[in-house]
């Protein structure tokens, strides 16, 4: 099986990479691996069984004519993920044409080149922002997304089974919470690092709420299972579903995990939540509060009856695998 792998530089797209190559060469498999990228290769990403192809832009025009070729399968996790709170119409201009309209070209050009399926990364953002209150999201629930990246996934997911139902093509969309692992960035990083130089952190009492993530190695054994589940013969897939660790943490517990994991006592300071927020609205911060005191949930049963996966690592196993595979201070 040939597999097309779009963002294969980015922090989820290396580690999909990676992990299909190995797969493959466990598997003694005549396959490999197309990795695209939107600039030159350098030396250090050559991969056995992986051969990379230089897309200079994704949207409504690119020319995916000589990277489909052969190919089977496509695992596309490319997009424009960093959008302002507030966006201006040039940052939603460029967000539809490489989220929704890239995505529509790119699974129309894979329904004209007869690849077999389609595995999305789409988001957990699709759903909205918290379950303060209410039950774990649920990939039957109806999305509500709140933010403009989560509606530019929302359609594109909308756009690529509209493209798909003209042909053969097999779609399964997977809705990941935040991802974390070796060689993540972002408010996790930043997180990890301030645990890891000893910075007093007011969560202590932040213990109720429940936040799920994923490992980024059960990502990519979700998209693996995404990629082998059996076709029904009747009829092409059309599988969407959230995935997960399925160990959900409160804050306080995720500050503890990344603490134990990087030999340290934990400093949290046990501040009221209402004082929190109070000082998060005074700084325009309620956003970044909502995250470190609400919940964020999703049903783990959904991966397991859709997609007949469940999680390889342990939440703890994969924060440890985090820390302890050179993701330092530095």
């Amino acid at each position: 099986m040939n597999i097309l792998v779009t963002g294969a530089t980015g922090f989820v797209g290396h580690h999909i990479v990676r992990h299909l190559a190995k797969q493959m060469a466990a598997d003694a498999s005549d396959g490999e691996v197309v990795a695209v990228t939107r600039r030159t290769p350098e030396p250090n990403l050559a991969i056995k069984g992986v051969r990379w192809i230089r897309i200079s832009d994704l949207g409504p025009d690119t020319d995916w004519r000589s990277a489909l070729d052969g190919v089977d399968a496509i695992v596309h996790c490319a997009g424009v993920a960093q959008v302002s709170a507030h966006p201006t119409e040039d940052e939603l201009q460029v967000l539809h044409s490489v989220n929704v309209a890239g995505t529509r070209q790119l699974a129309t050009a894979a329904v004209e080149h007869g690849v077999e399926r389609l595995v999305f990364l789409s988001s957990l953002k699709v759903h909205g922002e918290t379950t303060t209150g209410r039950a774990p999201f649920s990939t039957d629930d109806v999305p509500a997304p709140q933010d403009a990246y989560g509606r530019s996934k929302l359609a594109a997911e909308a756009s690529l089974m509209e493209v798909a139902d003209r042909g053969d093509l097999s779609v399964v969309v997977l809705r990941p919470p935040l991802v974390y692992g070796e060689g993540v960035q972002g408010n996790f990083r930043a997180l990890l690092r301030a645990v890891q130089l000893g910075v007093p952190l007011p969560f202590g009492r932040v213990r109720n709420n429940r936040r799920s993530l994923i490992y980024v190695g059960n990502l990519v054994g979700a998209i693996w299972a995404a990629l082998t589940m059996p076709r029904p013969s009747e009829a092409p897939i059309r599988c969407t579903t959230t995935v997960s660790d399925a160990d959900d943490l409160s804050t306080a517990a995720l500050l503890e995990a990344l603490a134990q994991a990087s030999h340290q006592l934990p400093l949290l300071v046990p501040v009221p939540q209402r004082a929190m927020r109070w000082a998060a609205q005074a700084l325009d911060r309620t956003a970044v509060a909502d995250r470190l005191l609400g919940s964020l949930q999703v049903n783990p049963n959904d991966m397991q009856r859709l997609l007949g996966f469940q999680p390889i690592f342990s939440a703890s196993e994969g924060i440890w695998r985090t820390v302890r595979c050179g993701l330092t201070t530095r």
